[in-house]
């Protein structure tokens, strides 16, 4: 099977054709197909949605021709249904002037002949979220979209039926909602932020039945905003609440707190995801297996990555680097945790199954990722706006070796795709006239591509493609290259290859040895030693006083055989004394038999402590007479 990757630049939309060989070729498309906003695909990736200034154009891939329009102007988002066969299209709203209604600008479209897009429904919508606004079903047999103080459910069955809402949620301040997976057996989730001193929540209730009372709720005392992601299927569904705050009121950052939440669908699991490091929550998602198992990353850079399983606790550490963000692959196997925004484009890739760190790659400057619907490729893009120099788009193999970069030629202001050089070879890279404002690996129907191994043989593949590099030296000012000048030994910044991955255990309760703050190792020894030696003396020259409860703490006392005792204690006193210690032991274990009782668990000396009642009562007994 072919996978295609779209790209969208200045000089227009090409397409990048990946082969099961690896080889790849850029193929130009209809070069007055220029996009007016971000192209989408189709679930299948049979078809590419593109927005132009008159229309849509529904664009085949496979073909390379345009199958359909869609005479709307001016769009500026789309999104395709669970099953391709409805299509959203947005355009900017536009106020009516002399308080007149305004023009619909949110429309549904049928697509059961591309070539004839039926119009089904439109609304008045005052912003769009692609991922947000409108939700489907995983049938597409229903569809539900948010509005002000409620959610409401369309059915599809019939296109008279979309017009209408079927099934309205209310709930007052609702400001978004997130449906789960599967076909059977599907919860629906809202969020309210906190109004007024009242408490955020979210709500989970089963669908249909939305005016039943929520199966589960969680209330946040701190929460401005909200991300649901939904985990599993059915009855296993599971949701993952990353909650924010506008402002930290503790001080600690400029960018408010923020938290995680982990709620099972059925109610049986609601909890404060534990996170062993402060900081933000820089990323969270469930792994694409339906095992219930997410992903972290949080805490202040360089960020721990942890896996936890599907009841709340942690798994596995992927250790510390400096990544924020998590990019599973479609079948689940593979994890790319990278660095991107102000980070500097480092990527790690593991293999879940395995535990294991399989190749790791850098892109600076990147603000895209995309998994190829294979999970063989991925890619990663330097895009305009965000960078005006620069743009690149680079296409890496699943454990980080760089197959292709396609560059834009920035001296050009506007010109053609070049089409004079296929990319066979690992690293090729082809010059393309303009700007990079999208580019993405096209999905595919599930089962097209099967769920394959890391190869055994690619660490020689790697090494035979790229060679021995050699290691990357200390960064040399230009000033000083090239003179014998010793370099300073501090640096500015952390290194961010700090990774110590591995299942979990766990830590030590031992407590940290405390030293002055700046105080070096020696100086540490050094002091410990001294501080020893006083011990000692002050011990021998206070032989027979109560030694100091603190010098015990500090090390174990060595016992001096002092003169031996008189033997001609009062026999009464040894034998009250023995008495005496007798009877504490016998307390003692009534205690810890009480412990037993209350269900406390007792280690195997409070055990073995009990088991020697009898032996103890003969003891005492025999003394008495």
């Amino acid at each position: 099977e072919v996978i295609h990757c779209a790209l969208w630049g200045k000089g227009g939309l090409a397409v990048q054709e990946l082969q099961e060989d690896g080889s790849m070729s850029l193929v130009p498309v209809d070069p007055e197909l220029r996009p007016s906003a971000t192209p989408v695909y189709s679930p299948d990736g049979s078809l590419l949605a593109v927005p132009m200034e008159q229309s849509v154009v529904l664009f085949s891939l496979l073909s390379r021709s345009k199958q359909g329009e869609i005479p709307v102007r001016g769009v500026s988002q789309l999104h395709f249904s669970a099953t391709g066969r409805f299509l959203v299209v947005f355009r900017r709203y536009v106020k009516a002037a002399d308080g007149k209604q305004a023009e619909p600008n949110l429309f549904l479209f049928a697509l059961s002949d591309v070539e004839h897009a039926i119009e089904v429904s439109s609304w008045v919508q005052r912003s769009f979220d692609r991922e947000k606004t409108i939700q489907w079903l995983e049938d597409d047999s229903f569809f539900a979209k948010i509005n002000t103080n409620e959610v409401q459910f369309f059915a599809t069955e019939n296109l008279q039926d979309a017009q209408q809402p079927r099934f309205r949620l209310s709930s007052k301040g609702v400001a978004s909602f997130a449906i789960s997976k599967g076909r059977k057996d599907i919860f629906v989730s809202t969020f309210t932020p906190s109004i007024k001193g009242q408490p955020g929540f979210v709500e989970i209730r089963k669908f249909p039945q939305i005016h039943d009372s929520p199966i589960t709720r969680k209330s946040f005392f701190k929460c401005d905003s909200a991300t649901m992601k939904w985990g599993g299927k059915g009855s296993t569904a599971a949701l993952l609440v990353k909650t924010s705050t506008d402002v930290d009121k503790t001080g600690k950052s400029y960018y408010g707190e923020s938290g995680i939440y982990y709620m099972k669908a059925d109610g049986s699991l609601s909890q404060n995801v534990k996170l062993d490091k402060e900081g933000p929550v820089h990323d969270a998602e469930f792994v694409p297996d339906n095992t219930g198992e997410f992903i972290i990353v949080f805490g202040v850079m360089p960020a721990v990555a942890m896996l936890f399983g599907s009841n709340g606790e942690p798994k596995f550490s992927f250790g510390t680097n400096m990544r924020n963000s998590i990019f599973c692959a479609p079948h689940g196997r593979f994890v790319a945790i990278a660095g991107f925004g102000n980070l500097r484009g480092g990527i790690d890739v593991w293999d879940l199954d395995r535990k294991k760190r399989i190749g790791s790659s850098e892109s600076p400057c990147s603000s895209t990722f995309s998994w190829a619907a294979s999970s063989r490729f991925f890619l990663t893009a330097v895009l305009s706006p965000r960078l005006r120099i620069d743009n690149e788009v680079k296409i890496f193999s699943y454990f980080g070796e760089e197959r292709a970069s396609i560059q834009a030629d920035m001296e050009a202001a506007i010109g053609g795709w070049s089409n004079e050089k296929e990319l066979k070879r690992d690293t090729d890279a082809v010059r393309v006239k303009g700007e990079f404002y999208w580019a993405a690996f096209a999905p595919a129907k599930e089962g097209i591509f099967p769920d394959r191994p890391s190869s055994p043989n690619r660490k020689a593949k790697v090494a035979e493609a790229q060679g021995e590099k050699a290691k990357a030296g200390a960064y040399v000012p230009p000033h000083l290259k090239g003179k014998d000048v010793a370099l300073p030994s501090f640096r500015l910044r952390e290194d961010d290859v700090n990774i110590r991955a591995g299942s979990l255990r766990k830590q030590s309760t031992s407590q940290p040895v405390r030293a002055v703050v700046g105080m070096g190792a020696e100086d540490v020894a050094k002091a410990t030693k001294n501080r020893r030696k006083r011990n000692r003396n002050k011990k021998s020259s206070t032989v027979g006083e109560q030694k100091d409860e603190e010098e015990e703490r500090a090390e174990p006392i060595t016992v001096v055989e002092e003169a031996e005792a008189p033997k001609n204690l009062d026999p009464e006193a040894q034998w009250a004394k023995k008495e005496k210690a007798l009877k504490k032991k016998l307390r003692q274990i009534v205690e810890l038999q009480e412990k037993k009782k209350r269900g406390e668990e007792l280690n195997d000396d409070q055990l073995a402590k009990i088991a020697s009642q009898k032996e103890v009562e003969t003891q005492l007994e025999s003394l008495r007479l």
